[in-house]
């Protein structure tokens, strides 16, 4: 059930009633503003990305140096004065919340007794609550005559259902801050993000990016990069020699040593794999008929075997970061799924597995990218935990 939300019914304006959830409620409003705005000091530059430069923000917004009398904010709106355009975008403000989220994180840990856990999740029920009542209300307001849109607060609420709490938050941060006070381009934005940070060849759009693997495939320098970006990768596959083939004992490259280096890092990065199992009939099957015909120094029967050993060596590197499972199931496909830090880069990977293929480059494969088409992304990672949970079919290595 929803938490009470302060005087969420007694105020027609947005900051008001979004301040009053529990969420923001556990900060003051100068620490609120610190983390959530691009202010500039004195001489117009941002301040810098270090404790120090977030103290110094701080103490000049807190004694009015900056972006106004911010207890007025709620129904004076945001002053323009200090805030510096450039970074008045969707995504900036998508990851200042992370950044705000991981504060309340620490301040957490230092006061359990007074917290409740929920509160640190922006994803929770009492926001959700919040956000879909503040934009169901006839009139809302992001300044004293300034109202909301009714078109802008019917977007805002299917965005609400289909991208979640932080994505509306960011929008409607954006919304108040900017100089027309109008919806972001939001997916505009995630779009040339993705194609900047992981590759031009991936375009994200509403549509499913559909080439050859060949076409598709990351070099070593580009995967060292990827992973460094990524909290966890979860790989469904007949072999998975491309990343667990230690020994190269198929003759192609192998991504294994980046992943030892990238466990050896720590940073929450996990693996959750699920291989053919090597003694099954599916995997005789696929041996046979569906996997690319070179393989240089192994039967194509015992590559899932090899980098089963693989694994194990990872294991021991990271046991409580790598899981691995294998499966009786013929598999029609290989399913990689990315997670990021910035959650707005996550999406699945599938490599079909046609008969008789002449090599693995002239595979089929698809890239979905969450944010883009999220009903299709739920499904692959669906596939992947129903295999995962089905003790039936599968089973730990």
């Amino acid at each position: 059930m929803a938490k009470q939300i302060i005087n969420r019914r007694n105020s027609k304006f947005l900051l008001t009633i979004l301040f009053s959830c529990p969420f923001f409620a556990r900060t003051n409003m100068p620490t609120i503003f610190a983390f959530l705005f691009p202010y500039v000091d004195g001489n117009d530059r941002l301040y810098e990305d270090t404790e120090e430069g977030f103290q110094r923000k701080l103490d000049d917004i807190s004694h009015g140096r900056i972006g106004g009398q911010i207890q007025n904010a709620a129904s004076q709106g945001i002053s323009s004065r200090n805030l510096y355009e450039p970074c008045i975008t969707f995504l900036y403000y998508y990851e200042r919340l992370n950044l705000f989220k991981a504060y309340l994180k620490e301040q957490y840990n230092s006061n359990v007794s007074d917290w409740d856990e929920d509160d640190l999740n922006i994803e929770s029920e009492n926001i959700h609550a919040t956000l879909s009542m503040a934009l169901s209300m006839k009139e809302l307001y992001y300044a004293r005559n300034r109202e909301i849109f009714e078109t802008d607060k019917k977007i805002l609420l299917t965005h609400l259902g289909r991208h979640g709490n932080q994505y509306v938050l960011a929008e409607l941060l954006y919304y108040i801050s900017s100089k027309n006070h109008e919806l972001p381009d939001a997916e505009k934005e995630i779009r040339r993000r993705i194609q900047g940070e992981l590759s031009r060849r991936l375009a994200a759009s509403p549509n499913v990016l559909v080439q050859t693997r060949e076409e598709l495939d990351d070099d070593y320098a580009e995967m060292r990069v990827r992973l460094f970006r990524m909290k966890g990768f979860q790989l469904m596959s007949f072999t998975g020699n491309a990343f667990f083939d230690r020994n190269r004992s198929g003759g192609i490259p192998s991504f294994y040593p980046l992943l030892e280096e990238r466990l050896r890092a720590g940073a929450e990065f996990a693996l959750e794999v699920i291989l053919a199992d090597p003694l099954s009939e599916a995997n005789a099957d696929t041996a046979r008929y569906r996997s690319a015909p070179h393989h240089m120094y192994l039967p194509k029967a015992q590559m899932s075997r090899n980098s089963i050993e693989g694994l194990k060596k990872l294991f021991s590197v990271a046991p409580d970061r790598v899981h691995m499972k294998t499966t009786k199931l013929f598999l029609p496909y290989s399913l990689a799924v990315f997670r990021f830090y910035n959650p707005v880069l996550d999406y699945a990977r599938v490599d079909i597995y046609s008969p008789y293929i002449p090599g693995n480059g002239k595979r089929p494969a698809l890239v979905i990218f969450k944010r883009t088409n999220p009903a299709l992304f739920e499904h692959f990672e669906s596939v992947f935990w129903s295999i995962w949970n089905d003790e039936e079919v599968s089973g730990f290595i």
